[in-house]
């Protein structure tokens, strides 16, 4: 009987479906987007080449406006400018920390200018006009919308600088530093 009843029950046990069997688990993914920025200057130095009060040394590619014991000199489309920035965003440039060496020019003798940038080619933001160069920030230009990445939503723009010589300054050679900062706002 004992053997009966085993063989019915392996019988049974045979006949009975297995019942699928699984488990699961969740995995928890995070990315920080960061942003990326790049602004880039096409020229690492513009040179103002000789330059006096009277507005009589060669002019290459230079305007010059004489006035009473002094002289300005504009040097329009000196270099170019990109900015690159991942997520798209509003972005500004301002002047930074400049300085200036040798010679007896001083920062404010030194003017920067963006007169128009573009984002995929369509104009954007505002010029700030010409701006001294001094040892803290001041806007150059402001409110260039949806700048981003890739040459449908890069910025670009020329540089333009423009110097006071006086007749009182000392021959020599200045060397100005200029540090422009692009930022998103």
């Amino acid at each position: 009987m004992r053997k009966l009843v085993l063989g019915m029950l392996l019988l049974a046990l045979a006949a009975t479906p297995v019942l699928a069997q699984s488990d699961s688990d969740t995995v928890l993914v995070t990315a920080a987007v960061t942003g990326v920025i790049n602004f880039d200057i096409a020229a690492g130095a513009v040179d103002f080449q000789a330059v006096d009060a009277a507005c009589v040394s060669a002019l290459n590619g230079k305007t010059c406006a004489a006035g009473d014991g002094f002289a300005t000199w504009e040097y329009d489309n000196a270099t170019t400018w990109t900015l690159d920035i991942a997520p798209r965003r509003a972005a500004q440039i301002e002047t930074g920390a400049s300085s200036v060496s040798g010679g007896s020019l001083v920062l404010g003798d030194l003017d920067v200018r963006i007169e128009a940038a573009t984002v995929g080619g369509v104009g954007t933001g505002t010029s700030q006009g010409w701006v001294d160069i001094a040892a803290s920030g001041n806007d150059v230009y402001t409110g260039m919308a949806n700048v981003g990445a890739g040459t449908n939503h890069r910025a670009t723009g020329d540089l333009d600088f423009q110097l006071i010589v006086e007749d009182t300054d000392a021959v020599g050679v200045t060397t100005f530093t200029v540090q422009l900062t692009a930022s998103t706002v």
